[in-house]
């Protein structure tokens, strides 16, 4: 069963059969009920620093955890839910300081990428770009942090990036 989607038709499909509880985050976010199945889903914008407010996903409730994020990011046969899950993994490590980058990259570096076909190369390209697991900015906060601790998370990120793009090459 569906955790996460980002699929702009399904998510209205499925609004559709829910019922609104409460608006969140100035209106940014909304809960909803399932009254059929009593399902709770949140909604949400990602990136809504964009043009148009950025992009709706949807999250059944409660919220996966970081590995199940990964296991379905890499894993479900829906496309727009691993791009959900791997938007939700970013997203989750910058507001709330959610580790994913270390068992990603463990997951990734287990596969046997000449056994993969080209959509699963494909899904891997999407996941790791959309997740920012290539990417070498600092996440983690500053304030407060020595300029030791700064430089380590600093490492942090570039050694993951490293990896995340190596994994890319190899694809």
């Amino acid at each position: 069963m569906r955790r996460l989607y980002s699929d702009s038709k399904l998510i209205d499909d499925l609004l559709q059969k829910l019922n609104l509880l409460e608006t969140l985050d100035g209106g940014w976010a909304a809960k909803y009920r399932d009254n059929e199945s009593g399902e709770q889903w949140l909604k949400y914008q990602i990136n809504s620093g964009y043009h148009g407010g950025g992009q709706t996903n949807l999250i059944r409730l409660p919220e996966p955890t970081t590995a199940e994020l990964i296991d379905i990011a890499l894993n479900s046969e829906f496309e727009d839910e691993a791009l959900a899950a791997s938007f939700r993994l970013r997203d989750n490590e910058q507001c709330l300081d959610k580790e994913f980058r270390l068992d990603l990259i463990y997951r990734l570096k287990s596969l046997e990428i000449r056994k993969l076909s080209g959509k699963e190369k494909s899904r891997i390209k999407l996941v790791i770009t959309t997740s920012a697991l290539n990417r070498l900015e600092n996440r983690r906060e500053i304030i407060g942090k020595s300029s030791k601790e700064i430089e380590e998370d600093s490492l942090y990120f570039q050694r993951s990036a490293e990896e995340a793009n190596s994994i890319l090459e190899k694809l």
